[in-house]
């Protein structure tokens, strides 16, 4: 499967692109490239696109994906962290939350709690953008309760 990592600065621009092929290729698209910002704005989301058809078409079959070491998407189990020993917990997508950036980690968010199920270094994580979108797609929107009567001015 092919990575996608972006090396960034303080800013939010990108420095560079690191593109990675499973047999270990390497390609590094500099931000000193002439149209460097239009380059991004297509192939970003042109490979996002592409990896996520990827990993749908894997955990379809059953197959579990990995994004780096720690994570993994299971189509049995979920979202699965991998710990320090190797023990593994899993969240079932439909008690993930969000799947959100805070400094330097991705915050995974269990369905009505404050603090994080896990947090991993971003660096640590491979295509971050490809799992959050997996994982939106799978995590449905909890559901509003259906308006009271009183909100519309009117009762029983």
């Amino acid at each position: 499967m092919l990575i996608v990592r972006l090396v960034t600065s303080n800013e939010i621009k990108p420095q560079a692109v690191v593109l990675r092929g499973s047999g270990g290729e390497k390609v590094t698209i500099p931000n000193q490239l002439k149209d460097y910002d239009r380059l991004l704005e297509s192939l970003i989301p042109y490979l996002a696109d592409r990896l996520a058809a990827r990993v749908h078409q894997e955990l379809s079959r059953g197959v579990p994906v990995a994004f780096g070491k720690r994570l993994s998407l299971d189509p049995q189990g979920g979202v699965v962290f991998t710990g320090l020993l190797g023990g593994k917990q899993n969240l079932p997508f439909h008690e993930v939350e969000s799947l959100v950036f805070e400094r330097a980690v991705l915050a995974i968010r269990r369905r009505g709690e404050a603090k994080p199920w896990q947090s991993v270094p971003i660096a640590a994580v491979p295509n971050v953008g490809v799992l959050q979108r997996i994982v939106a797609q799978a995590s449905p929107a909890p559901q509003a309760p259906p308006p009271s009567g009183d909100q519309y001015g009117w009762a029983r």
